[in-house]
């Protein structure tokens, strides 16, 4: 049996956010920004290193897009060696073995992530708005 999972919705998070006092607002940009760097020093911990190869860890980098959305990029569009190196299989057909740590990292970081997030919003709601607790 298939499990459905609620994908990650930016905007709807975006126009709720945007509703809530400056100093909730400032929490949730600081989580996002926490994320981001959480999920870019495990990814550069993970990502494998070859002697003779480029340092793939080296260009794990964050990009913001907005206020509360930040990308965490391997590599860059003329390089195709990151994602050969996730998947084991380059643009060319040519077949290395897969050592994945990107969508590992992702994995091992997304409940905590999205826990952390949501807690640190409730208690600036509950603290602006005085709630119970």
């Amino acid at each position: 049996m298939a499990r459905r999972t609620k994908a990650w919705n930016a905007e709807r998070f975006n126009r709720q956010i945007g509703r809530q006092p400056e100093a909730v607002r400032q929490v949730a940009r600081e989580q996002v920004e926490k994320a981001a760097e959480e999920m870019k020093a495990l990814a550069q911990k993970l990502a494998p290193v070859h002697p003779e190869a480029p340092h793939i860890r080296d260009n794990i980098r964050i990009e913001k897009e907005d206020e509360y959305t930040s990308y965490v990029l391997v590599g860059d569009e003329n390089n195709e060696y990151a994602p050969a190196l996730e998947f084991g299989k380059n643009k060319n057909g040519v077949h290395m073995d897969a050592q994945p740590f990107f969508f590992v990292a992702a994995k091992v970081l997304q409940k905590r992530i999205g826990q952390r997030l949501r807690r640190a919003v409730r208690k600036a709601l509950k603290a602006t708005w005085g709630g119970t607790k």
